[in-house]
């Protein structure tokens, strides 16, 4: 079933390129390889650093913990510690803030696959031994400003929780 729907996912993607001229049929096949390497050595509990870059907040790279296949804590990658902004009512976690800012390695596929659908443009690097997006760039629009963005993800790392 998963193999079906998977194929099933990149004619359709293959079509939407072909009709649109935007992201290459090489790119969305990258993306596709990537996302099915992914799903064979995936595990649910794992950390990664993350930065987006583009015009929208919070820039800075952040470590983020995923336990169970769901986002646990944003972390500053060097302390360890949870990150926090200021907020008019104090400090907040940036997790309770915008919890959706980065999300997991599963979700960041879908957000890339319905990239590639819309977006002119999109190019990705990905770890060719667990298939995760390492960089990709999407730029949306082609002639518009401040549009684009660029996810990277480094230091992965399978999380091995003990129990006390």
């Amino acid at each position: 079933m998963k193999k079906t729907l998977s194929l099933s996912l990149l004619a359709l993607m293959l079509i939407s390129a072909c009709d649109n001229e935007s992201v290459s049929n090489k790119e969305i096949r990258k993306l596709e390889k990537a996302k099915e390497t992914w799903q064979q050595t995936k595990t649910p509990d794992y950390s990664f650093n993350y930065r987006q870059l583009c015009f929208c907040g919070y820039v800075e790279e952040i470590r983020v913990l995923v336990f169970s296949d769901t986002v646990y804590a944003f972390q500053n990658p060097e302390t360890g510690e949870d990150i926090t902004v200021q907020t008019e009512g104090g400090e907040v976690k940036l997790l309770d803030l915008y919890p959706s800012y980065a999300s997991t390695i599963d979700e960041l596929f879908i957000t890339l696959e319905n990239a590639a659908l819309k977006a002119d443009e999109m190019s990705g690097k990905y770890d060719g031994e667990r298939g995760f997006p390492s960089e990709v760039s999407i730029d949306y629009y082609k002639d518009a400003i401040d549009d684009e963005v660029t996810y990277i993800l480094s230091n992965y790392q399978v999380l091995t929780l003990t129990k006390n």
